[in-house]
């Protein structure tokens, strides 16, 4: 059996009607990192852009994914139980996938608006999906994407690194889709200068540079981070993170390994746990009212 998955970054979520005009490399990267634990699956086909290609380049994939442009690809010779999954709200997609067909899921545009079908081929619009979800506790962005290809992830997969030059990387930039996202380069800093004496600190490399920019994440040992790129980046090569949640929500990522996630959504910090690392703060969004020597203890 293969899967051809659709996917460019630019919807990011399942129930928007809208899709941004900015790619979003996090969410290629979680989506080709959650197709890497198949082993169901004989071949992996990720139908995508020339940019998201050059991205994938750098993360040496298993030899069953296979990164092709959507341009490139061409429907032939396949199978009955082939299976064709839709990850973006992109009226392109038309000329691939069928809705009529039973092995084609994912997001279609029927009437004028976008609708999802799931592998029993049910039709949802993405008001109603969005209802289904909640009804049917799918939380977290792996278990609504498992629903949809009627499949369970079958296996643990992070890539192993065989380098590592800095102890804690400081990931605080944010890319230009989401700046509310952005805490203060002063918060930062006055961060960092109570770290350092404990820790051998990094600064985020790469941030225009995006070789650089993985080449800089994958040396680190820990990161903190925002919820971005860095992110991802750390989860396929399973680098401890500490994630700083806010305005956005953590409940899609809710199932990443070795992470603590911090949440400060109106302000305020939200007790949560994770992974067995128990947040016991609150206060300002403020990163010195946070006891990190405790908690990288723990992630170490």
């Amino acid at each position: 059996m293969k899967i051809y998955i659709y996917k460019n970054g630019k919807s990011e979520t399942f129930f928007e009607e809208k899709t941004s005009q900015i790619i979003s490399y996090g969410d290629v990267l979680r989506t080709v990192h959650f197709f890497c634990k198949f082993n169901s699956f004989k071949k992996i086909f990720i139908l995508t852009n020339k940019k998201n290609k050059f991205f994938l380049k750098h993360f040496e994939l298993p030899n069953y994914i296979k990164i092709t442009t959507r341009v490139r690809f061409k429907i032939t010779k396949f199978k009955k139980n082939d299976i064709f999954l839709n990850l973006e709200k992109d009226i392109k997609s038309k000329e691939i996938f069928n809705i009529k067909n039973s092995n084609h899921l994912g997001f279609f545009y029927v009437n004028s608006s976008w609708v999802i079908k799931d592998y029993l081929n049910k039709i949802y619009s993405l008001q109603e999906w969005e209802e289904y979800c909640n009804k049917n506790s799918l939380i977290t962005w792996t278990s609504k994407l498992e629903h949809i290809i009627g499949k369970k992830i079958e296996t643990n997969f992070f890539k192993n690194r065989n380098f590592i030059r800095n102890e804690i990387g400081l990931n605080w930039k944010v890319g230009k889709k989401w700046p509310a996202k952005q805490i203060s380069k002063t918060n930062w800093e006055s961060f960092a200068e109570n770290l350092s004496s404990l820790y051998k600190v990094s600064w985020q490399k790469g941030f225009l540079n995006i070789s650089e920019y993985i080449h800089w994440v994958k040396g680190c040992k820990l990161i903190i981070t925002s919820d971005s790129l860095g992110l991802h980046i750390a989860q396929y090569y399973q680098i401890p993170t500490i994630a700083l949640f806010g305005p956005t929500s953590s409940e899609s990522i809710r199932d990443y390994k070795n992470i603590y996630i911090h949440k400060y959504d109106n302000f305020e910090f939200s007790e949560q746990k994770i992974d067995n690392v128990v947040n016991l703060f609150k206060g300002e969004v403020n990163l010195l009212k946070i006891n990190f020597e405790e908690i990288i203890k723990k992630l170490y």
